[in-house]
């Protein structure tokens, strides 16, 4: 038996930030004019057409420089060039990277925010604000479990499950291919006595019309203590049917193997009037909203 409920769109994304006024700059300057600014106690809310961008103040913000996680946003082909030499003469450094999706085949740039928030510029036309989302996981087979078993999510391609992708990682550990860092990693081999490299697994997904790109995590980070399943960095989608019955669906029959990588009986959730907020196995938090 399928959900009761059907993701829709993806309709924003919740970072943690060190200075409002800096963060509000830096992806004002981004999202440029069309974006509109709502400034609330503590956070700061960037609106575009139909998606929003939450930035929400932190002394010690949870940032993702050091993994594989960032957010794709969309910005028109002829403002990328310019967008990055003002961002270089900021004091930014960009990185010109490309990952393994068919559609990410040439590179983009990549820069992080004033508290080390990973962002890509991503060229395209869109009504909204994201290209794409990027999470990283200690096993992709749980994060697997949750998006595709039980929020519905098609899966959309795979990447560095086989080994014919042998000439492209040897290319990047030559430094001839500008792979994304966490699209790659190497390890010592006993037998050759060398480097050798290798193709980072990644999952692509579509949920709701999004694409969410899944990495393996190539070290350990620390996450969010398991109780906790309301936090942010926060993922926001719309959902067609009341928290109540999402709830329901999360405790009922069918979901023991995702449970079972919860260390508990059930789904952890909670829900309020309109939402129901969960955490994934890669500590990742996710907003279901209501009628949004």
């Amino acid at each position: 038996m399928g959900s009761p409920f059907r993701i829709g769109a993806l309709l924003g994304a919740a970072l943690e930030v060190r200075d409002l006024d800096a963060a509000e700059a830096f992806y004002g300057e981004i999202l440029g004019e069309s974006a509109r600014v709502e400034r609330t106690r503590g956070s700061s809310h960037l609106v575009m057409g139909p998606q929003f961008l939450e930035l929400v103040r932190r002394a010690r913000p949870r940032v993702s420089a050091d993994t594989a996680q960032h957010h794709a946003l969309v910005v028109s082909g002829a403002r990328i060039q310019p967008l990055c030499e003002r961002l270089t003469g900021e004091g930014h450094q960009i990185g010109w990277w490309r990952e393994d999706h068919p559609a990410e085949r040439t590179p983009a740039p990549y820069v992080e925010d004033p508290s080390g928030n990973r962002v890509q510029l991503a060229g395209g036309r869109s009504t909204g604000i994201f290209d794409h989302v990027a999470l990283e996981f200690a096993d992709l087979e749980w994060a697997e479990d949750l998006y595709v078993r039980v929020l519905g999510a098609e899966i959309d391609h795979y990447h560095g499950w086989s080994s014919d992708r042998g000439p492209e990682v040897e290319a990047w550990l030559a430094g001839t291919d500008p792979a994304a860092p966490w699209t790659r990693y190497t390890r010592f081999s006993f037998r050759s006595r060398t480097d050798e490299a290798h193709a980072t697994p990644q999952l692509y997904l579509r949920l709701g019309g999004a694409r969410l790109a899944m990495f393996l995590a190539r070290r350990h980070v620390q996450e969010p203590p398991e109780e906790v399943v309301r936090g942010t960095p926060r993922l926001v989608f719309s959902v067609d049917r009341p928290p109540s019955e999402v709830a329901a669906y999360f405790d009922g029959r069918g979901r023991e193997i995702i449970a079972e990588r919860y260390r508990g009986r059930t789904i952890r959730h909670e829900t309020d009037d309109d939402n129901i907020f969960i955490r994934d196995p890669g500590g990742n938090f996710i907003e279901l909203r209501y009628g949004g």
